[in-house]
């Protein structure tokens, strides 16, 4: 194919552009921004960047759906120059720009599909190496009766965009791999990840949830990963908590009080705040390796077989693990309160039970709808350790009430760090409450 001649690139002057436009220089660049023909208010719609190794020595970027090619047409008549006329690239063009042949191929970034539907972009995420260059971005689009939705796109090299993604980085790397050593929180969305940065701690993300194969900044730091309260939310967490584990020490922080469908963004701005959620992530245990969810028949290798395996984290060695629901099954009378309260005072004590040792921590006992019962026992089994209560961490709730909905008041008392059981009785409600890491005993 013969190359269409071009003729010479003439302006050069970024504020001639703009007097001929009516756009305006951005400070300190040879870029004008201005309106597209047929919009007069809002944001401008094109930006023009002054660069003579480009074709005409213009680059024209369109952010509101309108063809590149005619809106540099549009600016060089304006101009008083002759039409730009697309041909083949020469090739110390396309060397200067770096682009490459497979970048050739591929299509221009379009949004026309959206923004004729009514969305409008209403923030450009960057995704930036450690040099600061944008790699790619992260587009979210808002709509007034619709639910938002994401595109993703790359610099073309010449100052446009492609309608592609590279391989991904995670967001905000620069900010963490200047901070090395720190914990970090994983987010599901890059709004959380700015809403915890800006609040002076580190975050991260990956676009739409694709990792990156590389994940050596994260390497062995504590991380702590917050879930959206969906299933998407669930998901991603558990798919980020499979590929950090055996690089980095993983917590799964579950926020109390959080809407359906809300993240940490919806919890902050609800009256929570960061010492809180820094409570609730230095409270966590460790995410363990093995949820018990089935799976189907997989061929794993030897290797992959063991790596990033956590050993059991047993609070009674050998017999009951954090993280796990235990039942104490057996007939009326047959001691299962007298066995609870046993276990809750070795816990609290760190002493051994039934000759195993016990990790030790706080205690939440419900004492469910006979709290009186439970109250002589605990005094008899004090009197005959002769211990006092006043000097256990051991803490009664009455009553019957859904234990999720009360957890929430048990962080705000800052009662959650350090807690090594809950002893729950009958009749109280557990099946809308995700496991959380600790040791549960349900009479």
């Amino acid at each position: 194919m013969t190359a269409i001649a071009q003729p010479d690139p003439v302006y050069l002057d970024p504020h001639a552009v703009a007097k001929a436009i009516g756009g305006k220089v951005i400070a300190g660049t040879n870029r004008v921004v201005a309106h597209a023909p047929g919009h007069k208010k809002g944001s401008p719609e094109i930006s023009i960047t002054v660069d003579p190794s480009a074709p005409r020595g213009l680059l024209v970027n369109c952010f509101s759906g309108e063809d590149p090619v005619a809106m540099k047409d549009w600016v060089l008549e304006r101009c008083g120059e002759p039409a730009f006329t697309p041909g083949q690239k020469a090739e110390a063009h396309a060397a200067h720009t770096g682009l490459l042949k497979s970048k050739e191929a591929q299509k221009a970034f379009y949004d026309g599909h959206l923004t004729r539907r009514g969305f409008r972009l209403a923030v450009e995420y960057d995704y930036v190496d450690l040099d600061g260059e944008v790699l790619f971005q992260v587009l979210r689009y808002e709509h007034a009766t619709e639910s938002k939705t994401f595109l993703q796109r790359q610099p073309d090299g010449k100052g446009g965009w492609l309608g592609s993604r590279p391989d991904p980085i995670i967001y905000r790397w620069p900010e963490i791999a200047a901070r090395p050593g720190e914990p970090v929180y994983v987010v599901e969305g890059e709004k959380d990840v700015d809403t915890l940065i800006n609040a002076g701690l580190l975050a991260t993300t990956a676009p739409n949830g694709s990792w990156p194969s590389d994940l050596s900044p994260l390497k062995g730091r504590t991380i702590f990963v917050i879930p959206d309260n969906d299933r998407t939310g669930t998901d991603k967490a558990d798919k980020a908590i499979g590929l950090l584990q055996g690089i980095a020490k993983v917590k799964r922080v579950e926020l109390p009080g959080l809407p359906d469908k809300g993240d940490v963004t919806d919890w902050l701005e609800a009256g929570n705040t960061i010492d809180q959620l820094q409570a609730l992530a230095k409270a966590a245990m460790p995410a363990p390796a093995n949820d018990n969810r089935p799976a189907g028949p997989e061929l794993i290798h030897s290797g992959d077989f063991v790596r990033g395996f956590v050993p059991p984290d047993y609070a009674v060695d050998g017999i009951m693990q954090s993280g796990f629901l235990y039942s104490l099954t057996g007939q009326t009378g047959s001691g299962k309160t007298a066995v609870a309260l046993l276990l809750a005072l070795c816990t609290a004590l760190g002493s051994p039970f039934a000759g195993r040792e016990t990790k030790g921590g706080r205690v939440f006992y419900f004492a469910g709808e006979n709290p009186d019962d439970v109250t002589m026992r605990w005094i008899g089994l004090l009197h005959e350790h002769a211990l006092d209560a006043d000097e256990l961490d051991v803490h009664f709730i009455r009553g019957v009430f859904s234990v999720s909905e009360f957890l929430g008041h048990i962080a705000e008392r800052d009662h959650v760090a350090n807690r090594g059981a809950l002893l729950v009785p009958r009749g109280s409600r557990l099946a809308d409450w995700d496991r959380r890491d600790r040791f549960y005993v349900a009479r």
